[in-house]
């Protein structure tokens, strides 16, 4: 995960609820509103986006809202000082002897790990949701998602080779401030290396989606095996991608590693300034929101515990399966 801020696991369910089809706007939106602002009204704005999706009557809008509640309490409790210990280590790190390639590995690494755990909750809370709506709610969130799948293809049919450049520079210059003709040339190079994965993500939509609607359809035969299974399959979408997908993914992954350590290790005096100031605002910030944590019951990551093991293999057989069947489609 090089992207700061992209699938940012700190927004609780607003992580969970874009991944349904290939739109990041909503996320992207709410950033632009600013962290803290999205943080304090996390239940009041996810509320708003389900409700779109799914068009809940009161109760389940109750219902939610103190689910996000406590998740967020457990998120300030347990996430955001790890998040703020983290980004104070980068910044003297950064400040002492700068930036290394292992020192970029063990962000990425602590970044995977806050987006699991947090993604842990926001499943967990997705997966009761769905077993707590109608199938005419069912009904409307999947024709909500087809307007988003026709909306990220339009918007993806518009997007540049330029625009992914210019998208590479407002992220660097936004870290480490103003860069230099030399580093410019790199974010040029791994530009024009960059593959377009918008070609193979409709296929992979379509065959998600698919297997998705397939699983709620049955949800309420066993509804512990469904929260299972919809945790497993949203978890592991990477099943669903086709092989081009796959191979473009894994290529752009290194393309844009090997970007972050060309610019991030070799940052003048002035860009170490800037990063070391950036890590340090953040840090600041994740500790300023753990710090209002209030005085109840924080409640850790929800677990189904009936099966599970059956479960998850029963997932996995059956999004083998409809791959292979989705691929003729």
């Amino acid at each position: 995960m090089t992207k700061l801020g992209r699938r940012a696991a700190w927004l609780l369910l607003l992580a969970a609820l874009p991944m349904f089809s290939g739109c990041s706007a909503m996320g992207t939106r709410y950033l632009r509103l600013g962290f803290p602002i999205v943080y304090e009204h996390a239940d009041f704005l996810i509320g708003w986006e389900a409700d779109t999706y799914f068009d809940l009557n009161a109760e389940q809008r109750a219902w939610l809202s103190k689910q996000v509640l406590a998740q967020q309490a457990w998120h300030r409790k347990t996430q955001l000082p790890k998040y703020s210990a983290t980004l104070a280590e980068v910044a003297r790190t950064a400040s002492q002897r700068g930036i290394e390639p292992a020192d970029l590995q063990r962000l990425e690494n602590a970044f995977r790990s806050w987006y699991d755990d947090t993604s842990a909750q926001g499943l967990d809370v997705m997966g009761q949701l769905f077993l707590r709506v109608s199938d005419a709610q069912v009904a409307h969130f999947r024709a909500e998602l087809e307007t988003l799948n026709k909306k990220a293809i339009d918007d993806a049919a518009e997007r540049t080779p330029a625009d992914r450049r210019d998208e590479l520079v407002d992220r660097y210059e936004s870290l480490m401030g103003d860069l230099s003709p030399a580093q410019l040339r790199k974010v040029d190079a791994a530009a024009a290396s960059l593959q377009a994965e918008d070609p193979f993500r409709l296929v992979y939509w379509k065959r998600w989606q698919g297997d998705l609607f397939a699983l709620l359809a049955r949800r309420h035969a066993a509804p512990a095996c469904f929260v299972t299974q919809f945790k497993d399959m949203a978890t592991h979408r990477e099943r669903w991608y086709t092989p081009e997908l796959s191979r473009v993914r894994a290529h752009n992954e290194q393309v844009q590693r090997e970007l972050a350590q060309a610019l991030l290790t070799d940052l003048s005096s002035a860009q170490r300034a800037q990063f070391v100031k950036k890590a340090n605002d953040w840090k600041e910030l994740f500790a300023g929101l753990a710090g209002k944590v209030g005085s109840g019951v924080v409640q850790g990551p929800q677990r189904t515990e009936a099966g599970a093991s059956a479960c998850a293999a029963s997932a996995e057989a059956g999004g083998k399966g409809s791959n292979a069947s989705a691929s003729g489609a």
